[in-house]
């Protein structure tokens, strides 16, 4: 049976001078890519606690954002090592059986601090950081929440803890199978920092995953020094105030990386993503139709950084109203047989831009007295009703109708309307099947047709084609395709 553990935190003490012990100081420690991605997101809860809380089913919505928190060699030596020694010796306390406390731990571990927190989880329900988190942020049964408390720095005591170390062991011969440590601490004079990772987004998911990290990449803060990513990708690097370039390159980057940042006396992150600038240029050529200059390739990447910032950026591609225009421009040529003249079609792209669906603003093309006297011509035969009908058949659904269908529609016009017709047609199974297979083929590029059951969850979505379209988008196979 799994079961899972949680440990009072201990708290922040004043600071004191010990006498201690001789100890081997081992600054070289690095997280493990599974003690990255607890504090990637541990971060993305601490800057976003509302959004945290309404995905785990907690109510965060008065708790305030909080700086995020920067990995420390030292820390992680002491969670890591207090982690180990609690699966080895059989216990779960903050305070081991020979009597050392966090405070303790931490400064045999070579960091001098002038505050400190810790949280503990244990279990075999914890197999996965996201759990843990979650178990530790919600805090069933804890009477004073005060995992919540230090983990999103509640308490002004826990605010100014800037710096983190993670000790996570997995899968152990301990009774607990699972533990977590996680240590956070304020030291004199200490930060802010600069913190993040460098990752590459193979799961397409927008967010740091386990294998993504990128070691070996140099962080170069123009006239503040610079850094190198461990191992799983992460950074940390001290920084004075102010507004500076800062340049991920080398490593796994095929080519360097700039933003610029405003740090102000708290720790700034800043994540760089493998790639990033490569898929905001394919979407301006896919969705806009021309290629971006380097500004707007800058601007778009801070929000593609962030937490499904993939999905963000696709759908607002799609919603623009350079997207729109052209979009409506398109209409006009295919089912109008024109080019809008002075300025015509805003009135459409204003109505989509205000949120009316792509359909709704198409049907209302069709359904205009322009495109009935267009269809008369695009027919061969039949009177200006089944003329109507078969070329909604041709242009939307690119068939010839039976006799029995044009007639059934036909029947139909005077009670509903050309634009109602028009809107039904646009709501087919047989249309947005239609759409989705074209969608497989100009967006993700599949040389093959998609399968029965891919088209089908589309189709079958409830989504409207431009939603179908981000979310393709948006997609790991778009990304690489």
């Amino acid at each position: 049976m799994s079961s899972g553990q949680l440990r009072v935190p201990a708290r922040r003490r004043r600071l004191t001078v010990e006498q201690l012990e001789d100890r081997q100081l081992l600054s070289g420690y690095q997280p493990t890519a599974v003690e990255q991605l607890f504090l990637e997101e541990l971060n993305d809860a601490r800057a976003n606690p509302p959004a945290y809380g309404a995905a785990t089913g907690v109510d965060l919505s008065t708790v305030a954002p909080a700086q995020p928190l920067a990995f420390n060699p030292e820390l992680i030596q002491a969670a890591r090592d207090h982690s180990q020694d609690m699966s080895n010796r059989a216990y779960f306390s903050h305070v081991t059986p020979d009597g050392l406390d966090p405070g303790t731990r931490i400064s045999q571990a070579g960091f001098f601090w002038t505050g400190w927190g810790e949280s503990l989880a244990g279990g075999s329900i914890y197999a996965q950081p996201a759990n843990a988190l979650a178990a530790l942020i919600v805090d069933s049964g804890v009477q004073d929440l005060g995992h919540r408390q230090h983990l999103l720095a509640m308490e002004p005591g826990f605010q100014n803890q800037n710096q983190v170390g993670i000790g996570i062991v997995q899968w152990s011969t301990g009774p607990l199978t699972n533990y977590y440590t996680i240590d956070t601490a304020s030291a004199p004079a200490a930060g802010p920092f600069l913190t993040g990772v460098v990752f590459s987004d193979t799961d397409g998911n927008g967010k740091y995953g386990i294998g993504e990290g990128l070691g070996g990449v140099t962080i170069t803060v123009a006239g503040a020094g610079s850094t190198t990513t461990f191992n799983t990708g992460g950074y940390t690097l001290a920084v004075s105030p102010g507004t500076y370039t800062v340049t991920a390159s080398g490593g796994g980057l095929t080519e360097p990386l700039t933003r610029t940042v405003t740090i102000g006396s708290s720790n700034y992150r800043l994540n760089f993503l493998a790639g990033g600038d490569a898929y905001i240029r394919k979407l301006y050529l896919t969705v806009l139709g021309r290629s971006p200059s380097t500004l707007e390739v800058s601007s778009w990447l801070p929000a593609l950084q962030n937490p499904g910032g993939a999905a963000v950026l696709a759908a607002a591609f799609e919603h623009s109203r350079e997207a729109r225009t052209n979009l409506v421009q398109s209409w006009y040529i295919a089912y109008l047989g024109r080019k809008p003249q002075g300025g015509e079609e805003q009135g459409w792209v204003q109505a989509l831009v205000n949120g009316i669906s792509e359909e709704d603003g198409l049907a209302g093309i069709l359904g205009s007295p322009e495109f009935y006297r267009r269809s008369a011509l695009l027919a061969a035969s039949g009177t200006a009703d089944q003329r109507y009908i078969q070329s909604l058949y041709t242009l939307l659904l690119g068939r010839t109708a039976s006799a029995a269908e044009i007639n059934s529609w036909v029947q139909a016009i005077p009670s509903i309307g050309r634009g109602s017709i028009a809107d039904a047609f646009l709501h087919s199974a047989e249309y947005r099947a239609d759409a989705v297979r074209s969608y497989y083929f100009s967006l993700l590029h599949r040389q093959a047709a998609p399968s029965a059951v891919e088209v089908a969850s589309w189709a079958n979505s409830g989504l409207g084609v431009t939603e179908i379209r981000w979310h393709l988008e948006a997609s790991n196979e778009f990304m690489h395709s």
